[in-house]
């Protein structure tokens, strides 16, 4: 079972979702939404710590998910710049979203570091694909 707690670093602006546990799909896409639309509201970056979680979502599953996922979500969420760390056990399946959803014109890279992620989400510039 998925579970998360959120962190706000005010002087960063970002919001930090430690997420541990098993990972669906379907939880995935409920998480993500409500925190995207959190980020959205107040003008914040997001960034994901997946370093302690398993996935449990296989790449053909992934490619018929964000569709039914990504296409839905509102427009402004996809640029929401969002940073995931993962583990190395589940690269795979991060590199694949992160190519999927920016080849969609999100927003996101996948690191293994907090320092590196940090430093990203703290970039003024985008190199999200429009």
């Amino acid at each position: 079972m998925l579970r998360y707690t959120e962190e706000i670093d005010e002087s960063k602006r970002i919001i930090i979702v430690n997420v541990c546990g098993d990972v669906h799909s379907e939880d995935l896409a409920s998480v993500g939404s409500k925190i995207r639309v959190r980020a959205y509201e107040i003008n914040y970056r997001i960034l994901f710590d997946f370093r302690k979680a398993k996935i449990h979502i296989s790449l053909p599953e992934t490619y018929e998910w964000i569709p039914d996922y990504y296409d839905r979500i509102d427009r402004h969420l996809k640029f929401v710049r969002t940073a995931h760390l993962a583990n190395e056990e589940d690269d795979i399946f991060f590199r694949f979203l992160e190519d999927t959803f920016r080849n969609r014109g999100s927003d996101l890279r996948m690191f293994r570091d907090v320092r590196s992620a940090v430093e990203w989400l703290e970039s003024q510039d985008s190199d999200c694909i429009i």
